[in-house]
């Protein structure tokens, strides 16, 4: 009996031990476990919580509005160091326009003869009527003889400068006989028209006075 009362104490002891040991390392290992899980806790926390804390910390200690001294070192430098003027650039030198020099054209002087009585030629009947209308006044005569003069040396000569009576050889516009006698106002009394004309009418002035009067005595007469 004894000794199954102490076989039975033994059993339980080595029950308990059996199940005690397990017991005892699940709470340790419990323990551990939500230990490591308090631990992970406040460690995650600390981690969410850090950016807030560093930003507020950034944000407060950063200045807002005071420029650095380096910005109002170069502030200064910038508004004490003078304005230079603004130079334009110079313009290129134009060199001067050089014209080259122009001999001047040698012109031979050309050689014009007098007007002479010698170089002038005979006009024509319709020119020398308008000398004569024109030479009017120069003997103290008016329009009023034109009509006389040119009726007289129409019917002598046609206002031919050339014209010569081939049966007495008078000759010219005022028929002179001889030809030889207008020499008086011209050598060139043979073909320039205006010692013609000037000779005759000198001649009607001495001889008659008048175109008018020369032109009376010639109807009466058939000659002057």
């Amino acid at each position: 009996m004894a000794r199954q009362v102490g076989r039975h104490r033994a059993r339980r002891r080595g029950i308990r031990s059996a199940f005690g040991r397990p017991a005892a390392m699940a709470v340790t290992a419990f323990g551990l476990v939500c230990a490591s899980a308090a631990a992970y806790q406040t460690a995650a926390a600390s981690h969410a919580h850090a950016p807030t804390v560093r930003a507020a910390v950034e944000i407060t200690s950063t200045p807002a509005t005071v420029p650095s001294r380096a910005v109002g070192d170069q502030v200064s430098r910038s508004q004490a160091r003078p304005t230079l003027p603004v130079v334009p650039a110079a313009k290129p030198a134009v060199a001067p326009r050089t014209t080259s020099a122009v001999a001047p054209t040698a012109v031979s002087p050309t050689t014009v003869a007098p007007t002479t009585a010698a170089t002038v030629g005979p006009a024509s009947p319709a020119q020398a009527q308008q000398m004569a209308r024109a030479m009017l006044s120069a003997y103290g005569w008016n329009q009023a003889q034109w009509p006389c003069l040119n009726k007289l040396w129409t019917q002598e000569s046609s206002w031919i400068t050339t014209a010569e009576n081939p049966s007495s050889g008078a000759y010219g516009i005022p028929q002179s006989l001889p030809a030889s006698k207008m020499a008086s106002a011209g050598a060139d009394y043979r073909t320039n028209t205006r010692t013609q004309l000037t000779w005759g009418m000198q001649y009607v002035k001495d001889a008659y006075g008048s175109p008018c009067q020369a032109w009376d005595f010639h109807l009466a007469h058939n000659w002057y």
